[in-house]
């Protein structure tokens, strides 16, 4: 019954707080179901296992925000239950578990738990993997060790092939499973080579697959070789945290110093500062749920190691609590009953005009305007379509392709948000050069469809 109830509390925190659902989430897939080729017509730099579920999500549920709502309760609902059943099964005491989901319940809200982004919907993959390693470690059996260590590699691939970060998973648990081996990799590989069999019967079939749509060039770079080498070195991509942000994550980490103190469960305090690098390159507080979820299974039993703990270490912790509820209230206070993000009213209206004016199925281009206008529009983009951000129009030959495509298929309006003032290539103010030029040499302003959105039409 306590779990069920905070379940409740949970879902009510979530039902009234703004949700998130970020335009990505509905686009990709909206532009998979109208025979837009990934990483050829869609400029996408995850891989797709995700995209094409949503793909068939939403030809069942369709393109508004609802589905998608329940869809993401469901995922962290399924995210409190796991840290309750893992937290139960590591250390046997169910008021530590209750206190982990109590912990998780309250404070993933104001880290942007309720939005729809890849890392919510990895968090259950990494939490079990986390689980069936740590069995890992602790198994006597030789058929026990492998099956947990295959077990958690399973859910660490599938992780990997919804958005790329996962690899510094694989790479922590690689790297404790080779000193339980005493670094011997033969020995490790000659017990544990058939962990890697998901892994590259994933590999081998996203290479099929992409081969035969004749795209296999573009999905190597965009979700290998642009995320591994160039991003960060993409003007705009780079987004660390402010002074405020990195104090909020380090008082996470202080609340666990009782167990620092007496490094125990050493894999529980390791793990959630791997997954922080889930927040490189850019920082926002929505990427650090995995590593908030992982902290949350040590919770319950971090108060057994306060109680031991000196005077000093309790009035720490005890000050980082309230700090980490002072924020939590902040956040309550400013999202209460908001409007869905990036699908406010004004969007959806803006979108029932475009319906109006641009018939079904017609090609148009936004030029620094929502995303989201496509699907609640029903109107698709001239191919190749990317996000208006630096790091994708500014890789090489992109924003010719962009016009080149113009040029072709020449359509008759343009979708047009005025560009910011602002730095150079910050989002909002960025204006790609090219694409702009040639919108402004072959376009003219038509109609206002709203205060900050207009509609060009070709000359």
């Amino acid at each position: 019954m306590i779990i069920i109830a905070l379940l409740l509390v949970h879902l009510i925190f979530l039902m009234n707080t703004r949700f998130v659902l970020w335009p990505e989430m509905v686009v990709y897939p909206y532009l998979l179901n109208n025979n837009f080729l990934l990483y050829q017509d869609i400029i996408n730099p995850y891989p797709p296992i995700l995209t094409w579920f949503l793909a068939i999500f939403s030809k069942i549920f369709g393109y508004l925000p609802p589905p998608y709502q329940i869809l993401t309760w469901v995922i962290i609902l399924i995210i409190d239950l796991s840290i309750y059943k893992i937290s139960q099964k590591v250390f046997k005491n169910k008021l530590f578990a209750l206190s982990s989901v109590a912990f998780f319940a309250v404070f993933s809200v104001p880290f942007g738990v309720n939005g729809f982004w890849f890392d919510l919907v990895q968090t259950p993959f990494i939490l079990w993997a986390l689980y069936f390693f740590y069995e890992f470690l602790n198994a006597k059996a030789k058929n026990t060790l492998k099956y947990n260590f295959s077990l958690s590699f399973l859910l660490v691939t599938i992780a990997f092939f919804m958005k790329q970060q996962a690899f510094w998973v694989a790479l922590l648990f690689l790297t404790i499973g080779f000193s339980k081996y005493k670094f011997d990799v033969f020995k490790f590989l000659k017990n544990h080579y058939l962990a890697v069999l998901p892994f590259c019967a994933l590999l081998i079939f996203h290479i099929l697959y992409f081969f035969v749509q004749e795209t296999l060039a573009n999905f190597a770079f965009w979700v290998f070789y642009f995320p591994a080498f160039l991003a960060s070195k993409m003007p705009g991509y780079v987004l660390l945290p402010s002074a405020k942000q990195m104090l909020v994550v380090l008082a996470l980490f202080v609340l666990l110093v009782p167990t620092m103190v007496r490094k125990s469960q050493i894999l529980f305090l390791v793990t959630p500062a791997v997954l922080i690098l889930f927040a490189y390159p850019r920082f926002d507080y929505f990427h650090i749920i995995p590593a908030l979820a992982a902290i949350a299974i040590f919770f319950g039993p971090n108060f057994e190691h306060l109680k031991k703990s000196t005077v000093t270490i309790k009035v720490v912790f005890l000050l980082t609590l309230i700090f980490l509820c002072l924020f939590t209230f902040r956040y309550f206070q400013n999202h209460w009953h908001k409007e869905i993000r990036f699908f406010e009213q004004e969007v959806l209206k803006n979108a029932r005009v475009m319906d109006l004016i641009v018939k079904e199925n017609e090609t148009v281009y936004l030029q620094n305007a929502p995303d989201q206008l496509l699907p609640l529009s029903g109107t698709v983009p001239s191919k190749p379509w990317a996000d208006d951000f630096p790091w994708y129009l500014e890789v090489q030959n992109l924003q010719n392709k962009v016009t080149d495509s113009l040029e072709k298929n020449k359509p008759r309006y343009i979708i047009f948000q005025p560009y910011l003032e602002g730095k150079k290539y910050e989002l909002g103010s960025y204006r790609p050069d090219d694409i702009a030029d040639y919108i402004d040499n072959n376009y003219v302003n038509f109609a206002q469809i709203d205060y900050d959105l207009y509609l060009k039409a070709r000359k």
